[in-house]
């Protein structure tokens, strides 16, 4: 049992985990197999004696990686969970897509509201002042017909 290799099928799960193997496609699945050529050691030797503990190792993470990365939909096809999370975040966008485009419309009613009442109100401040300048008027006539 050599140490070199030991240590070479360690950093070669290191680096599949983290998704920077050096020798084998980012694509492919966790698995011994793919350890071992990551590692560029012989075929199963981790299946060997004296490697049992990295055997375990490798297929804890695999079992980890597979509990948390895969399911099985209807049709039998393998998907990521992240795809699942995928799919659920783009239909969370649409649904708040859609809520904002309902807040878009009622925010343009809103506004549309809002010039019509100001329109309303300037033209009563407007009717108010124009009174008050005829009774100003009227006063000032009666005044003046009075010292006449």
């Amino acid at each position: 049992m050599s140490e070199e290799k030991r240590q070479k099928i360690k950093d070669a799960i290191e680096r599949i985990k983290a998704g920077a193997p050096l020798y084998i496609e980012k694509s492919r699945k966790f698995s011994h197999s793919s350890v071992e050529d990551e590692a560029r050691v012989g075929k199963s030797i981790t299946r060997k004696n004296g490697y049992q503990d990295l055997f375990e190792l490798i297929t804890a993470e695999k079992n980890k990686l597979n509990t948390t990365t895969s399911s099985v939909t209807k049709e039998g096809k393998l998907t990521s969970k992240a795809d699942n999370g995928t799919k659920e975040l783009k239909k969370k966008i649409k649904e708040l897509k859609k809520n904002l485009k309902e807040l878009e419309k009622k925010y343009n009613l809103a506004i549309k509201y809002n010039a019509e009442l100001t329109h309303v109100i300037n033209t009563k401040r407007f009717t108010v002042q124009l009174d008050k300048i005829a009774e100003e008027s009227s006063n000032n006539i009666t005044d003046f017909e009075r010292k006449l």
